[in-house]
């Protein structure tokens, strides 16, 4: 008897039964009512602004840009010379030996710390100096982004590899990523950093031309990909014919 009084009791509290046995709404019925709707209205409204701020600010990145490139030398490459070329993707300089990435698996969304992130960006280009390449592409340099703590990697990247013409293009600009909840990847801004010994020439976004070996089709360079695995510089080396204009 107890509990069904109990559940009377609070039905009143919900509705009023007036003479004409019609079910009226009491007013502090009609306060929990809008708080209960408040609560489950809040997330939607929240999920519903942050997809209209990731439409709103998505855009395609402009097509056929005109690369800006920081020269410090201007000797040509010459036909007939073997070049030797490093491809390497950096990971935003977030692998440590433990880190796990979350779309590979792992756990993690960001670098450690900014601290982190500038020590493996000046190992990474400490290795790329040992190895002196002719022409280096690096992968995943970020320059604003929040996975980084917005460290720019490719001015530090660029002043560690002296001697060196270099270009940045831009291929990943992206909103906001709320996304673990606990520790959101944020919003990235990120690109491939193509350094040289020789001289280049901005060709839109594709890459560079690099003057003097238009005539090469006959000779053959040695392409080095690096990754990381376990924080040990992982290689395979190729061997590529140049194509004519040596395009890439």
């Amino acid at each position: 008897m107890k509990k069904c009084y109990n559940f009377r009791h609070l039905i009143k509290n919900f509705v009023i039964i007036d003479k004409e046995r019609v079910i009226i709404m009491s007013t502090k019925g009609k306060k929990i009512l809008t708080i209960i709707l408040i609560i489950l209205l809040v997330p939607v409204l929240i999920a519903g602004g942050y997809f209209a701020y990731a439409m709103i600010d998505y855009h395609r990145i402009e097509d056929n840009q005109a690369l800006q490139i920081n020269s410090v030398t201007s000797d040509a490459a010459l036909v007939g010379e073997e070049y030797k070329i490093v491809s390497y993707n950096i990971g935003f300089a977030a692998y440590t030996p433990d880190f796990g990435f979350f779309m590979d698996g792992g756990k993690e969304s960001r670098a450690k710390s900014e601290e982190s992130v500038k020590n493996v960006t000046s190992g990474i280009a400490e290795f790329l100096n040992s190895e002196s390449p002719d022409f280096m592409m690096i992968e995943e340099v970020d320059k604003n982004s929040t996975r980084s703590y917005h460290y720019d990697e490719e001015e530090a990247l660029r002043n560690s590899l002296c001697g060196y013409n270099s270009m940045y293009a831009v291929n990943f600009d992206s909103p906001y990523l709320y996304y673990p909840l606990n520790k959101p990847h944020g919003k990235s801004y990120s690109g491939l950093l193509t350094l040289s010994k020789y001289d280049m020439q901005a060709e839109y976004d594709a890459g560079a031309y690099l003057r003097g070996l238009t005539d090469c089709c006959a000779k053959t360079v040695v392409l080095q990909q690096t990754c990381l695995i376990n924080a040990q510089p992982f290689r395979r080396i190729f061997c590529c014919l140049l194509l004519p204009a040596f395009e890439f």
